[in-house]
């Protein structure tokens, strides 16, 4: 029976494994997701029998079933950037110990305005949405925090929605506090993304803490003393080398 399938052209299905283990399609899917209420005998019998016939669960019609994709969708501005792929590997890491699949996508204006109007074909294809340093007022948290889909926004501080972030005001300002203990006096701050259409924080946060520290040491920080680096290795070798010419 079992090279019927395996030798042909046709696909076992969940139909050809209960009837030659002699149970119900419906305990075949309790079996195969480990349910407690199938005795351990018969759960054995039928992921045999699965395995005797190749039989490939349809993922999809599961998901369908039980009202869930099992996905998670994940919006970011530049995924080629370290900080991102960081954030994405360890994103998957934890999805696939729970059996979750990942979906990525840039966080472009068309991405963004589906996801904050609650776009049924964009929710539907997801259980959840992690944005990614993506920007995000608290007036866009309320709306988020209105859809259906649960999001969790990083890199920003909101009170709406659930959200994770480093206190980048506080960390600029104690590097800027340990180059003045040092004796510095000149410094330079490289930001980023200053010209990207999906804007964030974080280059602002920075350069606010790093003021702050000088300005409570006395020192000014001019304008030309500050650069857009754009996170990338060749911005911040752009911005320096303008940096030493002052």
């Amino acid at each position: 029976m079992a090279e019927q399938y395996t030798s042909g052209v046709a696909r076992a299905t969940i139909d050809d494994v209960a009837r030659v283990a002699g149970v119900s399609t419906a305990t075949v899917s309790r079996a195969l997701r480990n349910h407690p209420y199938v005795a351990e005998a018969t759960k054995q019998r039928i992921i045999q029998v699965a395995e005797e016939l190749r039989y490939v669960a349809n993922s999809n019609a599961s998901r369908l079933a039980s009202g869930q994709s099992r996905t998670i969708g994940l919006l970011a501005p530049l995924l080629t950037s370290w900080y991102t792929s960081e954030v994405v590997a360890g994103v998957e890491e934890v999805l696939a110990h729970a059996r979750y699949d990942l979906l990525i996508g840039t966080a472009n204006p068309l991405a963004r305005e589906r996801m904050f109007r609650g776009d049924a074909r964009f929710h539907q294809r997801i259980d959840g949405v992690i944005l990614v340093d993506v920007f995000c007022s608290e007036e866009g948290a309320t709306k988020l925090a209105d859809l259906e889909t649960p999001v969790v926004v990083l890199g920003e501080q909101l009170r709406s929605v659930t959200s994770a972030s480093v206190d980048n005001v506080r960390g600029a300002r104690i590097a800027a506090r340990h180059l003045i203990e040092l004796g510095h006096r000149r410094l330079a701050v490289v930001g980023g993304h200053a010209h990207m259409d999906v804007a964030h924080n974080v280059p602002t946060e920075r350069l606010h803490g790093f003021q702050m520290a000088m300005e409570a040491a006395g020192l000014r920080l001019p304008k030309e003393y500050v650069d857009d680096g754009d996170f990338t290795i060749e911005g911040g070798r752009t911005a320096m080398r303008r940096f030493l010419s002052l």
